[in-house]
């Protein structure tokens, strides 16, 4: 595929965008990685991230890609298909939910009175949680644990 797209006009075969000009990835202004977030959508009839099978997980978890303030790449969001292809990733979301129920913080500094281990090591351990300054590219879906994590206010 590469090369067979340009992403930096209006294609027919991808569909009309409001904003024709995108950012090469290699520009000193991409900033895709602070202006596009994961998302978390519950069904309604999951209160308090209460979700108790896999299969409700399909059916009432949602965790589209969305950018805050513009909407300069829709375009990369729609070629590169990354909402279709984040779909199947719903598990690694449901885990991070079930462990906010296992784990609320209470529990969380009980572990760490038993164990010595300092509380944030704990919290990490549990949640798989990414630090502030690490690089994203360093570990798998980094960019959707760190989001949700945020969504979820673990971090």
């Amino acid at each position: 595929m590469k090369g067979e797209l340009n992403t930096f006009e209006q294609d027919a075969k991808v569909g009309i965008f409001q904003n024709e000009t995108c950012i090469a990835p290699n520009d000193a202004n991409f900033d895709f990685h602070e202006k596009v977030k994961f998302k978390l959508f519950l069904n309604k009839n999951c209160k308090n991230l209460h979700i108790t099978s896999k299969e409700e997980k399909e059916k009432n978890i949602d965790i589209p890609l969305k950018e805050n303030y513009t909407n300069q790449y829709d375009k990369y969001i729609e070629i590169f298909k990354l909402n279709e292809r984040y779909k199947v990733h719903k598990d690694i979301v449901f885990k991070m939910i079930q462990n906010a129920e296992l784990y609320p913080e209470s529990r969380l500094r009980e572990l760490q009175d038993l164990t010595g281990i300092p509380f944030q090591q704990i919290k990490k351990d549990i949640f798989n949680l990414i630090d502030e300054n690490e690089d994203l590219s360093k570990q798998p879906f980094s960019k959707l644990i760190k989001d949700i994590s945020k969504e979820l206010q673990l971090i």
